[in-house]
Order: structure tokens, then C-alpha cells, then sequence
């Protein structure tokens, strides 16, 4: 087996790892008087949409990351990014309790609680990811984010809904994780 072989087979072992810890880990932000609410009282997110949408052509292209039955269910269902190397996107994302009728969208809640939010991204490909979106205090918020692509290589794209009521700075570290996700990624 040669090293790029070897290589695959341990991202593919740890995507299904992190998969897995994701599925458990993940929760929402206390809504008062939500209907929509699991046991604890936090709001369920469902599923991760993401939209890459070509700066040269246009085109839309959305990813989902989908754990229908919630935490400590079945495996999410996550799509493989596909995008193409040395390209601009735009990207934008949306939360959703799919365990309902009709649909709850979070992300209205993220962005108009945008004080409290930020989404981080982390990957290992040859990306850049800049969010575009700001709260009151000038802080991003990552709801809508440039993404730079460079050169050609599978890996993993990382998105983490942090809740930051108070503690907002821009740092990641800081608050708690609403959810975590991550989607294997690759460049054409």
C-alpha cells in the first residue's frame, strides 16, 4: 500500500470518528417559549446547509449534513463538498429543526442574535474562509462567508455554531458549541 493510499484510508477513519462524536455532540441555543425545544430546553438543529455559489458562473451548488433523529440516533448523513480548485465562492449557510412541520429555520434566530453568535471554520484543504457578515459590535458572524480555493486536495471542512451570550470577541474558544459538523471535501 503506498503512502497516498495510506493517507486516504486514515481521513476516511477519522471523518467516521468525527462524524460520529458530532452526531452526539451536537445542541442548540435556549429559545424561551419554543415548542420546537428537546428535553433540555435547547432548540434541535437537524440539518446544516451549506450554499457555494461560483463567483464566475453563478452556479449553486448546496451540501447538507442531516441527523434527522437527533442526538444518539442514527448516523448523520452528510454530503461530499465538490468544488472546483483556484475558484472564488460565496458561501452561505443555514440551520434547521427538520424534525418538524413545517420546518423551523434557526438561522433567522443565529443572525438576529448575531451578538451571541459566531460560526468557526477550521479545515485541511487548500481553502480560505473569510465571513462576510457582521454583528452590531463589528464582530463577524459567519453566516455568509468568501471561500478561496487553491490547488487540488481531499480533506475535511469543519463548521462549529459557537454561542457566545456576553463573551463575544471573535475567538472561538470562548462559549459553548450549539453544533459542530464536518463535511469530507474535495477540489476538481
Amino acid at each position: 500500500m503506498n503512502k497516498t493510499n495510506t493517507m486516504n484510508m486514515k481521513n476516511t477513519f477519522k471523518l467516521l470518528a468525527i462524524s460520529c462524536i458530532a452526531s452526539v455532540a451536537f445542541s442548540a441555543c435556549e429559545k424561551k417559549d419554543d415548542k420546537t425545544t428537546n428535553d433540555e430546553g435547547e432548540e434541535l438543529i437537524t440539518t446544516v446547509e451549506l450554499t457555494f455559489t461560483d463567483n464566475i458562473s453563478a452556479k449553486a451548488t448546496t451540501f447538507n449534513w442531516t441527523d434527522a433523529d437527533g442526538p444518539g440516533g442514527d448516523n448523520p448523513i452528510i454530503d461530499n463538498i465538490t468544488l472546483s480548485k483556484d475558484i472564488e465562492y460565496q458561501l452561505s449557510i443555514r440551520f434547521l429543526n427538520e424534525s418538524v412541520t413545517p420546518a423551523e429555520d434557526i438561522t433567522d434566530e443565529v443572525r438576529e442574535e448575531g451578538n451571541d453568535h459566531l460560526i468557526c471554520f477550521s479545515n485541511t484543504s487548500n481553502m480560505t474562509v473569510t465571513s462576510t457578515d457582521k454583528d452590531s459590535n463589528d464582530l463577524p458572524i459567519g453566516l455568509t462567508a468568501n471561500v478561496n480555493t487553491t490547488g487540488a486536495i481531499n480533506g475535511f471542512f469543519e463548521l462549529e455554531l459557537r454561542h457566545q451570550p456576553g463573551v463575544k470577541t471573535g475567538d472561538c474558544e470562548l462559549g459553548s458549541a450549539d453544533i459542530d459538523v464536518m463535511f469530507p471535501i474535495n477540489f476538481n
